[in-house]
């Protein structure tokens, strides 16, 4: 079974995540996104070009028990409460930056 990847921020950063897990779709699947722009949230499900849930809100994002981990592609200053709630809500997580 493939891990169910949450993606948390749809900007620009994020279209080379996307194909960078496209590359491993038997072993990890994005099957939900979050952004305050709904747009950037829309644009970023169309590119994974499989129907994912999008929340608005990633600390929905992170109550779904459907999601095993996360990519955390936020502005920096967002990556430390972000990156302490994923683990809060026992989910494995991947950022590029440090808290």
């Amino acid at each position: 079974m493939a891990l169910r990847i949450g993606l948390i921020g749809c900007g620009g950063i994020t279209h080379g995540h996307v194909e960078g897990w496209k590359t491993v779709a038997e072993r990890a699947r994005i099957v939900a996104v979050a952004d305050v722009s709904e747009e950037a949230a829309r644009a970023r499900a169309a590119q994974i070009g499989h129907e994912v849930r999008i929340y608005r809100d990633y600390h929905d994002l992170l109550a779904s028990p459907d999601i095993d981990a996360v990519d955390i592609a936020l502005p920096h200053h967002l990556h430390r409460e972000s990156i302490v709630a994923a683990a809060e809500a026992g989910k494995h997580l991947m950022t590029e930056k440090p808290l």
